[in-house]
């Protein structure tokens, strides 16, 4: 049996990533798996005990592991697998990590350009789409917003405008809180996404379950699997511009206009929450073709990961 480490964003309690390590747990049927937080040290004799590391899916480039695996101080074959890229390497140190990769798979266009098209390089869907949540009821509320908040602390003043905005249009607000970890033990989370919907006036659980998306007519949303999740339910949603994925995923998905600048908060968000009451039957429509598409390229392009691993 294949020993393969996986390296994440994984036991920190965000729900992208635990959904993540269901697809990747599924794909891998068979080998034993590792999935560990990218942000723990990983040491030589704990990685070459493995078959293959597999880093991914997440926005995980670059990472200082990847320079080590690279340059051979861990000796053992790599993949980077589903990722997003967040900023550029020079030239040279990108293609010495991905001239060593055996597979790379980037979930979206931004990235392989940052990453400097290198040819090694496939573009998929994210990770999720291997199992995507069932398509929503359609004759749930469209006045039904779902609302998906985190710590933001450039302008966290933002969220609590983006709450009110929202609370003005619905007839009801969905809390849809995704990482529900402690934040003490994980620096790139400052505070539970419960804590801040808290404090926008939208109490709720610690984290929903993934189904409930579905019972959204809407769902307004700063993490991207919050959209993601509505993209795979048919709903219409709404994302910002905090992250570049979320902003490459409203893009690929053909929902760039709404995907709302920060900065623009009191024009835009209105007027995409006006938009997409106008065009609801329409949306739904083009996200049930989205759907259909990347569930496919998804089984196209990570369906080749299984037999390329030493299972």
């Amino acid at each position: 049996m294949a020993v393969i480490h996986i390296i994440g964003g994984y036991g920190k309690g965000n729900l992208g990533d635990d959904l993540i390590e269901r697809a990747l747990t599924q794909l891998l049927d068979g080998a034993d798996l590792t999935f560990s937080w990218v942000g723990r040290p990983h040491g030589p004799e704990e990685l070459t005990r493995c078959d293959h590391v597999i880093v991914g899916g997440g926005s995980h480039w670059p990472a200082p592991l990847l320079s080590a695996l690279a340059a051979a101080e861990v000796d053992v074959p790599f993949s980077l697998v589903g990722i997003s890229a967040r900023h550029a390497l020079p030239p040279p140190e990108t293609r010495a990590i991905l001239d060593r990769a055996r597979t790379v798979i980037v979930r979206d266009r931004a990235s392989a350009r940052l990453l400097h098209d290198h040819p090694r390089i496939t573009v998929g869907p994210d990770l999720t789409w291997l199992c995507p949540l069932a398509p929503a009821d359609p004759t749930a509320d469209r006045r039904s917003i779902g609302l998906n908040l985190r710590f933001w602390p450039h302008r966290p003043d933002q969220t609590r405008e983006i709450a009110r905005i929202v609370r003005r249009t619905a007839v009801r607000v969905v809390p849809l809180p995704c990482f529900g970890g402690d934040p003490n033990a994980f620096p790139v989370e400052t505070r539970r996404d419960q804590a801040v919907l808290a404090a926008a006036g939208v109490d709720g659980p610690g984290r929903i379950e993934p189904d409930t998306v579905r019972q959204c007519g809407l769902v307004v949303g700063m993490r991207l699997h919050a959209l993601i999740l509505a993209a795979q339910a048919g709903v219409p949603f709404i994302g910002f511009d905090d992250h570049p994925k979320t902003v490459a995923f409203c893009r690929e998905t053909g929902m760039a206009a709404f995907c709302v600048p920060l900065a623009e908060l009191d024009a835009r968000l209105p007027a995409a929450l006006a938009r997409a009451r106008a065009d609801y039957d329409e949306i739904r429509a083009h996200l049930r073709r989205v759907r259909r598409t990347c569930v496919e390229q998804a089984r196209s392009v990570y369906g080749p990961v299984r037999a390329a691993l030493p299972l």
